[in-house]
């Protein structure tokens, strides 16, 4: 359990802070009514408004991610779901409502996460296919028999199905979470190499093995890949949508480049990343995390500020490449056999291989 503190945030300016947290044994859930629906609609008595204000100053400082959607009214806490937030009345100062709302109640803010089941799936590096991953019980990872003889790359959730691109010139393929039949590919995508991969609407937007710029598939006419009308010679590697606007990471040491698709313009280089060479990109709250083409572990970029991005001084030295977002933690994928690995967004302690994938090589990663 977390209590956090929250500053400025009536002047959008928020400042969140963690001021504590308690690992606490949980016997069970107790019943609650969900957040908007029905408390949105009860007496102005009950302060509930000024309690949906809190919550939303606190989406916007760390991102609607941290919440569920269950909310109770009153003194003390009741744990409503596997992944819940509270907001209760005290004689605490982390959020004096008072201050700035005509009401006498203060809050206090506390989120927390219970054990759940965490199932991940992996592509592999070489030809032996999809893999599967129980970050609950960290038992060994194990291969989809299916997919064996198989070497993806990029990979995306979209529905029940996973979109993934192909080692070499083998195009998109699609595999089915539910029946787990043999990958197949998109017949239409035969012939081109494609590595990162994002959605934006109805629309895959695709990165290259080689320097031909951005490509986009359409899920719903399943047509041949487009290419972008952009000058030649362009090579970028991880793709993410943040906002309005693609971030991409380059082959070699160009930095990140940002694009708009909706005016699809030329692609601009941010001068503050130029002579970096990185790879991977998520997005966690206002922050990029990026790993690197080499050995120098992780970075953060603000794509707001536009600021130089900065190492992680923590994680020097270690080489990793997909990585994917549960709660506080980062799993991560490396450039050689050792397995995967945790980092931890609090307390940014070095991080650490999960001892039970050790020896075994994984590139994508993402969550089922």
């Amino acid at each position: 359990m977390n209590l956090y503190h929250l500053q400025n945030w009536p002047n959008s300016n928020a400042v969140f802070g963690l001021v504590g947290n308690k690992n606490m044994n949980i016997p069970g859930m107790s019943d609650s009514p969900p957040l908007i629906p029905e408390c949105a609609t009860l007496p102005a008595a009950f302060d509930v408004h000024e309690a949906l204000l809190a919550l939303a100053a606190m989406e916007l400082a760390k991102g609607s991610s941290l919440f569920n959607s269950s909310f109770r009214w009153g003194k003390g806490l009741a744990i409503t779901s596997a992944t819940s937030i509270e907001v209760y009345a005290s004689d605490r100062d982390a959020l004096p409502l008072s201050q700035v709302l005509p009401t006498n109640k203060d809050f206090s803010l506390v989120t927390w996460v219970s054990r759940q089941n965490v199932n991940v799936f992996l592509t592999s590096h070489g030809s032996d296919g999809i893999w599967t991953f129980d970050a609950t019980s960290q038992a060994r990872p194990t291969q989809i028999p299916s997919t064996a003889g198989l070497g993806f790359a990029g990979v995306i959730k979209v529905g029940d199905l996973l979109y993934l691109t192909a080692q070499g010139s083998d195009g998109i393929w699609t595999f089915d979470l539910t029946s787990q039949a043999t990958p197949t590919q998109i017949p239409s995508t035969k012939g081109l190499g494609f590595a990162g991969v994002t959605q934006v609407g109805n629309l895959l937007y695709l990165t290259t093995r080689g320097r031909d710029g951005i490509w986009t598939f359409d899920l719903n006419s399943q047509a041949a890949p487009t290419q972008l009308p952009l000058p030649a010679g362009l090579g970028f590697a991880g793709v993410i949508q943040v906002g309005n606007l693609l971030y991409l990471t380059s082959q070699g040491g160009f930095g990140i480049w940002a694009f708009d698709p909706t005016s699809q313009a030329f692609p601009v280089p941010i001068e503050s990343t130029e002579g970096l060479g990185f790879l991977g990109v998520i997005q966690v709250g206002n922050l990029l995390y990026l790993t690197t083409q080499g050995s120098d572990g992780i970075w953060i970029f603000d794509p707001i500020s536009q600021a130089s991005p900065t190492q992680i001084t923590s994680t020097k030295g270690l080489g990793f490449t997909g990585m994917m977002q549960v709660s506080n933690l980062l799993y991560l994928t490396t450039h050689g056999s050792d397995g995967i690995w945790t980092f931890d967004l609090s307390s940014q302690e070095a991080p650490i291989q999960i001892p039970s994938t050790a020896g075994l090589g994984f590139s994508g990663i993402g969550m089922v």
